[in-house]
């Protein structure tokens, strides 16, 4: 196809990827108080605004950071994860709840055939626990975890990952984010990205606007 003269190109995006906390599930504050329990069920005085340094890491990172700040024992490290593990369960059973919300939105994108997928730095199991009792699970067919890569966000291979396995280049695809790890590893990856304000602002205004910019601005990630 010949562009227009006096126009700028247009690209055509095709599949979202979406971020799980923050983003799909309000569960930020969630895995904050699950991690920082089980590091001071170890003994150690482990406080949230201390966490705040780590947050967005996956729970296994933050972990071996600390082991090499001497903040935490390399001996109590397996404790903590399977403690973590077992809060975090806990507390997905208590704080997660269907979601008409985002079940609405995921439809009407679906509907609409874009290709969705979640992109997150949670373990797969914790992902599935929380999208199930969100009732988002059945939109997004395509999910990458922490245990689906090498290097985790802000590197970029989950969302290459994920555009291969979606069948679209990461120019045809939009990222929705809120953590500026997400966002560094979406640009790296060379996808376009909205970065989230809240959680409540997420709609399909928000969405339409984001797809709007990625394709009159094919370069520019907003």
């Amino acid at each position: 196809m010949v562009a227009l003269t006096g126009l700028p190109s247009m690209t055509k995006i095709r599949a979202i990827l979406f971020d799980l906390d923050g983003v799909l599930c309000d569960c930020m504050a969630l895995h904050e108080e699950a991690f920082c329990a089980a590091v001071r069920t170890a003994g150690i005085d482990f406080s949230v605004e201390e966490h705040q340094e780590y947050a967005g890491l996956p729970s296994k990172q933050k972990l071996h950071l600390l082991v090499e700040k001497g903040r935490v024992p390399l001996g109590k490290v397996t404790d903590i994860q399977k403690n973590k593990q077992a809060l975090t369960k806990e507390y997905i059973a208590q704080r997660c709840h269907p979601d008409s919300h985002r079940r609405a939105l995921l439809a009407h994108l679906t509907a609409r055939g874009y290709r969705l997928g979640c992109v997150t730095n949670c373990s797969r199991l914790t992902t599935i626990e929380m999208l199930a009792r969100t009732q988002l699970l059945a939109y997004l067919p395509s999910i990458v975890t922490n245990e689906d890569v090498r290097e985790p966000k802000p590197a970029p291979e989950a969302y290459q990952q994920a555009c291969t396995l979606l069948e679209t280049p990461p120019e045809e695809t939009l990222v929705i984010e809120d953590h500026p790890r997400g966002v560094e590893a979406a640009r790296r990856a060379r996808c376009h990205v909205a970065q989230l304000p809240t959680f409540a602002a997420l709609d399909i205004g928000f969405v339409e606007d984001a797809i709007m910019r990625a394709e009159y601005h094919p370069m520019e990630t907003t």
